[in-house]
């Protein structure tokens, strides 16, 4: 979720946690913020991550009730409060595709099945007759949705070209290597900077820029 503060001229966006997730954005860097198509979903499905959940249709109002006027793209995640603990959600499947709001005559459909909590997110382009290959293998029931095809596809791609990958990783440890020695040159013939003028973080003790406003490494307010 995001809120917009201060006064027209200088405002700022504070955005929540799970809303950086999806946008794949960590505190302290810049992100373009611009004015998005949304669409009313027709149909709208989730699955619990990592916990396990009877699902019946007094449990699906409920949180149809918790996430109305929200607005959701397939993949994202999103919380809901439960007894006091936070419960995650991914998004699995949204009617149509792209942005969307879900609304009173949205369809919720919530899987009792979980997923797995997800490590990383990609955001990619594709051509139309690479969509329309990812459109087949859901129709025939290969995959639930189309990150979860590219995803596989992805993986297979890689297992192919594994020798490929395992060259330019050698590759890549030569040239850190490299580097690692250019630094220790460079830090034996060049003094170190001070770092007197330096933000210690209250928290976790990390040492930040002097204009730094958040901590780099937990997030504490400076």
């Amino acid at each position: 979720m995001a809120h917009i503060l201060g006064r027209p001229r200088k405002r700022i966006i504070r955005i929540d946690g799970p809303t950086r997730a999806n946008a794949e954005t960590s505190i302290e860097e810049y992100v373009t913020v611009r004015k998005a198509d949304v669409k009313d979903a027709i149909s709208i499905t989730l699955a619990p991550v990592d916990t396990r959940l009877r699902v019946d249709e007094d449990f699906i109002k409920f949180v149809k009730n918790r996430l109305m006027e929200r607005t959701f793209v397939e993949g994202d995640t999103t919380l809901i409060l439960m007894r006091g603990h936070p419960v995650e959600f991914t998004v699995v499947k949204t009617e149509p595709e792209g942005i969307v709001r879900l609304t009173l005559k949205t369809e919720l459909h919530i899987r009792g099945k979980t997923v797995k909590k997800r490590e990383n997110v990609v955001m990619t382009r594709l051509s139309d007759d690479d969509l329309k290959y990812i459109d087949m293998l859901i129709g025939i029931g290969l995959f639930d949705s189309r990150s979860e095809a590219v995803a596989y596809l992805t993986h297979e791609g890689i297992k192919l070209k594994r020798e490929l990958f395992e060259q330019l990783s050698e590759k890549l440890r030569q040239i850190n290597k490299i580097r690692e020695e250019a630094k220790a040159l460079l830090e034996t013939s060049i003094p170190k900077l001070s770092t007197s003028n330096s933000k210690e973080c209250p928290k976790c003790g990390s040492k930040n820029s002097p204009e730094a406003r958040f901590c780099s490494n937990c997030g504490e307010r400076l």
